[in-house]
């Protein structure tokens, strides 16, 4: 499992295609468009969560975990072309779920597919074989 990494601008892109909203993605973070700074929001909301979480907070700790352009690295989202170090598919997860409950829609799925995918990289981090499976119903 490699992760892969997007520019702020682009995670917000997605998150909006995932949802069904069409954002201006242009100075991301001034934008006056609602929907983008909610979805901005949620991706700064699911990189806090992350930060908290095994294996990022071992791997990240205290360290800067957004790369700028010109490869140095900073502890905030600043500019529509920094990249948050934790997998973009994770990120547009998180925040899709984030959104969807914020909107009051039904967002248990995606929530799901979003811990099970931090479940992922729990195991390709860890090598061990404690990941919960979030597909298989609790049983009574």
């Amino acid at each position: 499992m490699r992760e892969v990494f997007q520019q702020f601008a682009e995670l917000v892109t997605n998150v909006g295609v995932e949802v069904g909203v069409s954002v201006r993605t242009q100075n991301v973070i001034a934008s006056t468009d609602k929907d983008a700074r909610q979805i901005a929001n949620n991706i700064i909301s699911t990189c806090d969560d992350l930060l908290l979480r095994f294996p990022w907070r071992r791997k990240i700790g205290d360290d800067p975990w957004v790369l700028k352009d010109d490869g140095s690295y900073v502890y905030q989202l600043q500019d529509d072309t920094d990249k948050p170090m934790f997998d973009a598919r994770l990120i547009i997860l998180g925040a899709k779920w984030r959104y969807l409950y914020g909107k009051g829609f039904t967002y248990g799925e995606s929530f799901r597919d979003y811990e099970r995918r931090i479940n992922e990289f729990a195991y390709f981090f860890n090598g061990t074989d404690n990941v919960v499976d979030t597909n298989v119903p609790a049983a009574c």
